[in-house]
């Protein structure tokens, strides 16, 4: 992941912050909110491609396994 600034990591290198807890303290609260967004965009994708193969396949032996496990 890039860092948006190099004084953010100088900083915890200053403050004796190791490499991970760069990481886990500086990087990831600054870019939690896009790995929601990615998170939800994935999540509707899943949940359409499993609609679309209900909706369009009437026959059971040609709908996903998704969508024949989902009804037991």
């Amino acid at each position: 992941m890039h860092v948006p600034h190099k004084e953010l990591r100088e900083a915890a290198a200053i403050d004796g912050c190791s490499p991970l807890g760069t990481l886990l303290k500086i990087i990831l609260p600054l870019s939690k909110s896009i790995l929601i967004v990615i998170t939800l965009y994935y999540l509707v994708g899943h949940w359409n491609s499993y609609f679309e193969a209900m909706m369009y396949l009437r026959r059971n032996d040609l709908k996903p396994c998704k969508c024949s496990c989902a009804r037991y």
